[in-house]
Order: structure tokens, then C-alpha cells, then sequence
């Protein structure tokens, strides 16, 4: 059994396996998944944009600044909407996250200057705003 950590959601991968041993080398298997779409809770106190990067830099995010030990606004690793929802909601200074999927969360303690509906043309990032 293997397990394969840091898939984005709604990728399709193709993996190829052999199995190797002591009499020799099996052939190729291929296998294709795709992987399921994020799924954002109805009832979520934030506006959650799929396809949108925030537009934000270091200025704005939370205090203080950086990973963790010594920061509180950058999370590499910590690649879901859920987990840096719980991130945000677990930071007073916190009213948008936004999320590489995959890849990393950031926590700002501002809301983006810019309007940030429209067309959403950034695969892989989520941006999240506190409602009113």
C-alpha cells in the first residue's frame, strides 16, 4: 500500500506502476484518476472564490508575519480550503485566507482592495473573504 499526499483537487493523474523482485520485472500498469472537486460548505461565514488568487503580498497579512515558529500568517503544507479556514478562524486578526492548492494557506488581516469577483482565471487558488 502507498499513499500519495498533495494532490489538487479536480486533477486528473496518471500513474505508472511495475513491480520489481527477485524473478524480474512485471510489466507496466497504468492507472487514471482524477481527484474530486473541493467541496466549500453552504453555510461558510466567507466568500469563497475557486480559480481566484487573493492579490495580496506580506503587507497585508496577519501579525506576525511568516511561518510558524515565529509567524502566524504563512502555513506551507497546508494546501485546503477547510484546514486554512480553521487556520483563519482560529486568528482574531483574520478576514481573508487564501489557499495554493496543494501547496500552501496564507492568513491576511485585511479584505483585497481590488474587486474580486469576475472571471476567475487562476487554476489551483482559492480566495476567501469574511462576509459582512
Amino acid at each position: 500500500s502507498h499513499t500519495i499526499n498533495g494532490l489538487r483537487p479536480d486533477v486528473e493523474y496518471v500513474i505508472s506502476l511495475r513491480a520489481l523482485g527477485i524473478g524480474g520485472e512485471s510489466s507496466k500498469v497504468t492507472l487514471s484518476h482524477r481527484t474530486g472537486r473541493e467541496e466549500v460548505p453552504l453555510d461558510s461565514p466567507y466568500e469563497i472564490m475557486e480559480g481566484m488568487h487573493c492579490g495580496m503580498g506580506a503587507a497585508e497579512e496577519v501579525q506576525p508575519a511568516g511561518p510558524s515558529p515565529s509567524g502566524a500568517s504563512y502555513f506551507p503544507g497546508l494546501g485546503d480550503v477547510e484546514s486554512c479556514r480553521s487556520r483563519c478562524e482560529g486568528n482574531r486578526q483574520c478576514v481573508t485566507f487564501q489557499v495554493n492548492a496543494g501547496n500552501a494557506c496564507w492568513l491576511y488581516r485585511r479584505k483585497p482592495e481590488r474587486q474580486i469577483s469576475g472571471p476567475r482565471s487562476d487554476p489551483g487558488w482559492w480566495c476567501a473573504v469574511r462576509k459582512e
